[in-house]
């Protein structure tokens, strides 16, 4: 639609009426042109309007805010269909082989696969924890934010680094943990510091510190971080016992991974982990006290067989949470299954159903951003002045007070027949209007390349016996260790 010449009037529709309190719907009108809400109607109206705008009956239709993604990796773009029935300390093994020495074009094709997919499935913003093997770059990042431009998606990324090797950082391994140079670190805080320069003025870009994971890094990586963190009042973002291997390294390690984050003063309100399943009281009671968040990976969680994330014992202390895909291999993109899982996930966590998650609440976790985004990203919804930006379900048959079960519980995206992004159609009546030859050829490439990485995959392979020798030893540990109820269903 050329908004230049005609605007558009959503007419009598169920507009979302509260981002991110108490939601409910209100009847609504809505003028949109050039792009942005010019103005709104509580109510229905039935003036007559001229044929310069474009009348929208939506008297069956309801809008609601985009969606938020808390944690993603756009790298996992030439890993779609590649995880099978493996755990995460496998998945890693071959994550790593696929993500060695990717070229400029390769990370601009995967980050545009990502985002695309992404973005026909209702997303506005994600958090891309993005990983460059086996060192980052200023080009590779640029190739991917060049990718995430030309989609319009917002997008924070946050680096992935980490100075230990991930095969000694398992419980039980006798491999030696060779720490980095600092030389490594060093390049790491000026990579940081040249994004945050380059790209001040990209309005739907946004960095965080993005370490890979806490039990990967030094206690000089740490404090590095930590001063990087005050220093460019940025957010921290990280993987955060994510499996019980995890777990049992800190315990033998003889200090928590949440205790030792704290101790290098990197757990406050920018702190925002993924995962978080084998955590402790103590552990959630300290985040609790210094205000960090979490981000909630259902269904790559229940994928790699990594557990169930506790989320009622999360709400118990009031810790902010979100949701969040993973990467598309391992978890889909699609945030209906997203929030379904998440919703019947907490009922197998918790017998009690008033610790069980409703509809609603996973709906309002849906669209809310992390505390990594930008604060001028969360904007009241359809507000007049803002850009325009909704997702349109067509309902024939519900009231009000049933969308949240239908959509959380029942919905495929079928009837979320019209999405826009800032004024921009991404779909109209069904029809995807972002997909074109670039996304296409990005594809086909990203599935030819998948080919090329069976060297090292063979090669990889080669620590499975390894690794699963570990895996092994780590749960009977967890098993007799673990402080409280285990994330994961198991009778001896």
């Amino acid at each position: 639609m050329d908004f230049q010449d005609r605007a558009l009037l959503i007419k009598n529709a169920f507009v979302y009426t509260s981002t991110y309190n108490e939601p409910k719907f209100k009847r609504k009108s809505i003028l949109i042109q050039n792009g942005k809400v010019k103005q709104v109607w509580n109510g229905p109206i039935t003036d007559d309007w001229n044929q310069k705008v474009i009348i929208w009956d939506a008297s069956n239709t309801y809008l609601t805010p985009p969606f938020s993604n808390g944690h993603s990796h756009s790298y996992t773009g030439i890993l779609k269909r590649t995880v099978g029935a493996l755990p995460l300390d496998l998945y890693m093994l071959e994550a790593i082989a696929y993500g060695q020495n990717r070229s400029t074009s390769l990370i601009y094709d995967s980050t545009l696969l990502h985002g695309y997919e992404l973005l026909r499935n209702g997303y506005q913003m994600t958090v891309d924890h993005f990983s460059e093997r086996p060192s980052l770059s200023i080009e590779g990042l640029a190739s991917a934010i060049n990718a995430y431009r030309k989609l319009g998606l917002k997008s924070v990324l946050a680096p992935m680094f980490a100075d230990k090797p991930y095969l000694a950082t398992l419980p039980f391994s006798e491999m030696k943990e060779e720490i980095k140079d600092v030389a490594n670190i060093k390049a790491y805080e000026k990579l940081i510091s040249t994004l945050l320069k380059d790209f001040a003025s990209e309005q739907n870009i946004a960095f965080a510190l993005g370490v890979d994971g806490v039990q990967r890094c030094s206690d000089y990586l740490l404090e590095r971080t930590s001063a990087l963190m005050k220093d460019f009042n940025i957010g921290w973002h990280s993987h955060l016992l994510e499996s019980h291997t995890q777990w049992t390294y800190s315990h033998l390690a003889g200090e928590s991974l949440v205790k030792r984050i704290d101790r290098h003063g990197l757990l406050n309100e920018k702190s925002v982990f993924a995962h978080a399943i084998w955590t402790t009281e103590s552990d959630r009671k300290r985040m609790a006290d210094k205000g960090a968040s979490i981000v909630h990976c259902t269904c790559s969680n229940l994928h790699l067989g990594s557990g169930i994330c506790p989320i009622h014992r999360y709400q118990a202390y009031d810790i902010p949470w979100f949701l969040g895909t993973d990467g598309f291999n391992c978890g889909t993109l699609n945030a209906f299954e997203l929030m379904r899982q998440a919703a019947r996930t907490s009922r197998i966590a918790s017998d009690d159903r008033l610790e069980w998650l409703r509809a609603e609440d996973v709906f309002k976790k849906m669209i809310k951003p992390t505390n990594l985004c930008k604060d001028d990203w969360i904007t009241e919804f359809l507000a007049e002045g803002q850009p325009a930006s909704f997702l349109a379900f067509h309902y024939q048959d519900i009231e009000p007070a049933e969308f949240f079960d239908e959509v959380v519980y029942y919905e495929n995206g079928e009837n979320m027949r019209d999405i826009m992004m800032e004024g921009s159609w991404i779909k109209k009546e069904g029809i995807d209007l972002v997909y074109n030859e670039d996304i296409r050829c990005s594809a086909t490439r990203l599935k030819e390349l998948q080919l090329d990485y069976e060297i090292q995959l063979k090669e990889a392979r080669t620590n499975f016996g390894f690794v699963d020798n570990i895996l092994s030893k780590s749960w009977e540990y967890a098993l007799d260790y673990f402080p409280e109820q285990l994330p994961k269903l198991y009778k001896r």
